[in-house]
């Protein structure tokens, strides 16, 4: 996996002072379309053709499910508290970090290919 959730919500805890004693201020339904909208901008496959949408499906299935397995409204309301600027700062930083990992696959996916041709 491109990143490790549990310390991003921790990170998000922590430089936004969560107390975890205090209610927090996220509503359900606000939790659910955020998880939504992430999950639709996991992008491996580019393309709109049906063949194209069904891989990219495929690619990314095992992200969202941790995404919305992770980021369940009970979870996030109830265990960590997470305030509303807290978690579209965690959006953002999930959303980053899975675009930097394709940026690193595809960078050893080039190394390789270039050491394979010295050969």
């Amino acid at each position: 996996m491109p990143c490790n959730l549990q310390r991003l919500i921790w990170n998000a805890q922590k430089i936004f002072r969560i107390n975890k004693r205090k209610p927090t201020d996220l509503h359900p339904l606000k939790i659910c379309e955020g998880v939504r909208e992430l999950c639709s901008k996991f992008t491996i496959v580019k393309g709109e053709d049906r063949i194209s949408k069904q891989a990219n499906a495929n690619a990314t299935v095992l992200m969202t499910a941790l995404v919305r397995s992770t980021l369940c409204s009970r979870m996030v309301i109830d265990e960590h508290r997470l305030s509303s600027e807290a978690f579209e700062w965690l959006l953002g930083e999930i959303e980053t970090r899975f675009q930097q990992a394709q940026v690193w696959m595809i960078i050893d996916i080039k190394l390789l290919v270039y050491i394979l041709s010295c050969l």
